[in-house]
């Protein structure tokens, strides 16, 4: 009967050390797994503020490309301006020479008359 006592009492002993190191196991599995929660956690929002900021580039790249296309536009209409007031002078030019001619005409008519 004395045997059969330390007998179990070795076995309540292991089976009480199996017990602590199966907590132990249980309790290193939930602070790993926790901290593999944290990382990917922090994984997602550094992929969010990433592509969250990709959307800002490609943002300022189209309102940039808008802001070219209005500049473009701004100095097609200058161009044209230009060429639409250097055609006016001309014209303006040919008219005063007509009128002058005109004039001179219109004078020789007179003295014709006369």
């Amino acid at each position: 009967m004395f045997s059969t006592k330390i007998t179990s009492q070795k076995q309540s002993d292991l089976f009480t050390s199996q017990q602590k190191t199966i907590d132990e196991q249980i309790r290193n599995l939930k602070d790993f797994v926790a901290e593999v929660e944290n990382t990917v956690k922090s994984v997602e929002g550094k992929i969010k503020e990433e592509i969250a900021t990709k959307k800002v580039i490609e943002t300022q790249k189209d309102a940039f490309k808008a802001t070219q296309k209005l500049t473009d536009a701004e100095e097609s209409l200058n161009q044209e301006r230009v060429i639409v007031e250097k055609k006016k002078e001309q014209l303006t030019a040919e008219s005063k020479e007509c009128k002058k001619k005109f004039d001179v005409e219109a004078s020789n008519v007179k003295k014709v008359q006369e």
